[in-house]
């Protein structure tokens, strides 16, 4: 069958604002977030708090268009990242193929600052002084739309919403539009940005880190108490193998398959997660597993869970992750872990999980950055309302002229 392969890659991170920026970061053990404040969106006292902050980014270096207010930092995140896996596949979007290239991203929260902008003005102005410029901002399908028209993209086109999964998830959705004959060529990926309102809802939830000198994600760790917000975006080039060998494409990676579940029954989910680990890559075991370890204590707990009945403890696939380098993005956290894991296989090498210094559960850490042989990684994307899912990636072949 004809495999469907990652061409082109674009990152807008805390680490920086491209797929080399971003691996070096990871390979050092760089940390993305730091002492920022929050609270000033809505009026409230501004409240120091460590944040993955995407800092120096400028939209105008990626977007074409004059007028860029009616957009939401989100968005623009999003149109970046989507024009930077563009640039990286060497891709060039035209007449012949606009209609058969889509474009789908993941987000929880979409352009919430420009929902919570226009909820004010209505509230301060009446609805009658509302502008129409607010809406292309508030639009649920704001990212994906607005990158298709920064880039004359013609194809399928939607937004994916399912949790902190949804990156991974529009990624899954690309692979299958391709392999249903629907599209060519998918862009793929999530987005996020940090808010006044998210960050306040996770503080009330008891999921972020707490306040302190040493505020920070600690994954898999005895002491860890949450996770630290981030931001920003992840979009890939999807296509089909033989088209990108074709046209001498650049082969990131290949898509081996995925699987998906959500777990309403308490008590369920790591069979639920050791469910889509064996759907997405069958009984053999990956080299490498970029976890979604948020620090938080359930879910870093039914991921270790379902990662030892599947492929065993401390002899098992080594385990790694970013949210200790760029905190929790959200809707785009799947996406960031996918490029992780293909950057491993490109580079043969293992980034280190950090943050964790005393481990909980008897799994194969990641402990330091170093070479090693990388065929296959599993990706995990892991939800707070229990939708999960995993993608395995392969090394591509190599193909003898």
């Amino acid at each position: 069958m004809d495999k469907i392969v990652i061409t082109g890659i674009g990152v807008i991170s805390s680490l920086g604002f491209s797929k080399e920026e971003f691996w070096d970061g990871l390979l050092t053990g760089r940390q993305g977030t730091a002492p920022g404040e929050i609270g000033k969106e809505n009026g409230g006292a501004q409240q120091p708090r460590q944040l993955g902050h995407v800092t120096g980014f400028k939209a105008k270096r990626y977007m074409k268009r004059p007028v860029l207010k009616p957009l939401d930092m989100v968005t623009r995140y999003a149109i970046a990242g989507v024009g930077q896996a563009i640039a990286d596949a060497g891709l060039e979007i035209n007449e012949t193929n606009q209609q058969r290239t889509g474009v789908i991203a993941g987000s929880m929260y979409q352009g919430i600052g420009n929902i919570f902008k226009f909820k004010k003005a209505c509230h301060d102005n009446g609805q009658e002084h509302l502008s129409p410029l607010f809406f292309p901002g508030i639009v649920f399908n704001s990212l994906s739309g607005q990158a298709a028209i920064e880039y004359k993209i013609k194809g399928p086109n939607n937004t994916i919403a399912s949790g902190t999964a949804s990156g991974l998830t529009a990624v899954a959705k690309g692979m299958d539009y391709i392999l249903a004959g629907k599209a060519d060529t998918v862009i793929a990926g999530g987005a996020e940005m940090i808010h006044d309102f998210v960050f306040h809802k996770y503080e009330r939830l008891g999921r972020l880190a707490q306040r302190g000198a040493d505020e920070r994600c600690r994954p898999f760790a005895k002491d860890r108490d949450g996770f630290i917000l981030g931001e920003g975006s992840c979009f890939f080039v999807l296509e089909r193998e033989s088209a990108a060998r074709a046209r001498g494409a650049t082969i990131h990676a290949v898509l081996d398959g995925y699987g998906a579940a959500f777990c309403p029954s308490p008590g369920a989910e790591a069979e639920s997660l050791a469910g889509c680990l064996k759907r997405s890559g069958g009984d053999m075991a990956p080299d490498i597993i970029v976890s979604d370890s948020s620090g938080c204590h359930d879910l870093d707990a039914v991921e270790a869970a379902a990662i030892g009945k599947s492929y065993g403890a401390s002899d098992g696939p080594l385990i790694t992750g970013n949210k200790g380098n760029i905190g929790h993005s959200l809707g785009a956290s799947g996406a960031f872990n996918l490029c992780q894991g293909v950057m491993s296989l490109a580079a043969g090498q293992v980034a280190p999980l950090t943050g964790m210094a005393e481990p909980e559960f008897a799994l194969n850490y990641a402990r330091q950055a170093g070479p090693m042989p990388v065929s296959r990684v599993m990706v995990n994307a892991i939800d707070f309302n229990n939708n999960y899912l995993a993608m395995s990636i392969s090394k591509p072949a190599e193909v003898t002229p």
